[in-house]
């Protein structure tokens, strides 16, 4: 009776210490990347951020919040946050269950289906423990809790599921071996649906460069396709991975570089590309086509001229354009491509630094 005394004691002091600890949203960034998330949410949104390390930032879960999708660098939101314990891996699953349980015995979520996002970002070490504790954690649920195992969604079906509300997702995120972070929440709360907010785009055979996934998961991110009968202009086309992308969607290319193109041959929507050897700064159109793309490698300064003149002259309804950052004060280019958007009146107009990126950020929008 002594031992189970001391459980019912050992819970209920987890159970105080976990609704009292300090509760953080946390975005998530690219590695690396951490401190310009940190000045972005500083200068456009207002908020006082702390860095935690290069790979995300933290803040007060008090007052209005931006969702990640709507900053450049965030790819990954944990609202109401709490660090927890890692120096003892046992104790760690437990009180990852245990905070588990407590998240699951609020009504609205008795009969919601979930799912698990645990992950760690580049870190070799950090992957391998969040792998472990997904595995030791789901063992545990099914054993333990097999009423919400019965509700658990993979993250895969979760992303094709239609999309509820009252879905719910478990993040656990690895920061390091010696720093793990639990959060629950509804994705309609600004979670992505992604893990760690990360949208892989698969390799094509015979595409010409890894580029062009960099477009292809841009056009995820805006909901729109180039359709049959669409015409597109790709500024800084060779190799041709933008113009592979297009193409292959439907639509007729004018790619535009001096330099030569490596497609593939014998596919018949290589037909719709048509090779202008030419210079993608000052090329324009005889006339508005339905997409600018751009993939120039020139300083972003020089990018966004290009792009201004064409939304001051009308030349396209629908544009995806790729910054290079400078190495010295990115945040200045990027501010300009914002300071620019916000110029124009268009349904999106967005500037997101995809998971295809690198040292560069992808600005697109859409007419009407």
């Amino acid at each position: 009776m002594a031992n189970v005394a001391a459980v019912d004691v050992g819970c209920a002091l987890f159970r105080r210490w976990s609704l009292s600890a300090k509760k953080q949203s946390v975005f998530v960034a690219r590695a690396g990347y951490a401190d310009l998330l940190q000045q972005e949410l500083a200068d456009v949104w207002k908020l006082q951020v702390n860095l935690l390390d290069q790979d995300a930032v933290a803040l007060s879960t008090a007052g209005q919040l931006p969702l990640y999708n709507d900053t450049v660098f965030a790819r990954q939101f944990l609202p109401q946050a709490i660090e927890l314990p890692t120096k003892d891996y046992n104790k760690l699953i437990d009180a990852i269950f245990e905070r588990l349980k407590i998240a699951y015995d609020r009504p609205n979520r008795k009969n919601c289906h979930w799912t698990l996002h645990a992950f760690a970002l580049e870190d070799n070490a950090s992957n391998k423990l969040a792998g472990k504790i997904e595995k030791d954690l789901m063992a545990r649920i099914r054993t333990k809790l097999p009423v919400l195992y019965k509700k658990y969604l993979s993250p895969e079906d979760m992303v094709d599921r239609e999309k509820e509300k009252s879905d719910w997702v478990l993040q656990v995120y690895v920061q390091s071996i010696y720093k793990v972070w639990f959060s629950t929440g509804s994705f309609a709360s600004g979670i992505s649906r992604y893990v760690g907010g990360i949208l892989r785009m698969k390799a094509r055979a015979g595409t010409p460069s890894r580029s062009g996934r960099k477009l292809e998961e841009a056009l995820h991110e805006m909901g729109c396709l180039p359709k049959q009968g669409e015409t597109a202009v790709d500024l800084g086309a060779a190799p041709g991975g933008w113009s592979f992308v297009l193409a292959r969607n439907g639509a007729s290319v004018t790619s535009v570089d001096a330099l030569d193109m490596d497609l593939p041959k014998g596919k018949d929507w290589t037909k719709r590309i048509e090779h202008l050897r030419s210079n993608g700064l000052t090329y324009e159109p005889s006339k508005p086509v339905d997409w600018m793309c751009c993939d120039m490698i020139v300083a972003s300064d020089e990018t966004l001229k290009v792009l201004k003149r064409w939304l001051d002259k009308g030349l396209m309804n629908k544009f995806v354009v790729n910054l290079k950052l400078p190495k010295k004060d990115p945040w200045y280019a990027i501010k300009r491509g914002l300071d620019l958007l916000d110029e124009y009146d268009w349904i999106v107009k967005r500037c997101k630094h995809l998971f295809h990126d690198r040292h560069e950020v992808t600005v697109f929008g859409i007419r009407n």
